[in-house]
């Protein structure tokens, strides 16, 4: 299943298929709970390997702004 993840959003649309919707109003706790859906997903076999390295890309960034 190839997602093609662009954004945080676009991961964030991905999820709520599965009746994921993370939003805690502490955007580096939403990114943490994020990155633990998507490896959950991957252990799953719900997420290829593309998919889940480039998600994780995304979401690390996301938390690296932060700082």
């Amino acid at each position: 299943m190839n997602t093609d993840f662009q954004t945080l959003a676009d991961i964030r649309k991905w999820l709520i298929q599965f009746r994921t919707v993370i939003y805690t109003k502490d955007r580096r706790m939403d990114l943490e709970l994020l990155e633990e859906e998507v490896k959950g997903a991957h252990e799953a076999g719900l997420m290829d390997n593309k998919d889940y390295t480039n998600a994780l890309m995304i979401i690390r960034k996301e938390r690296n702004q932060l700082d």
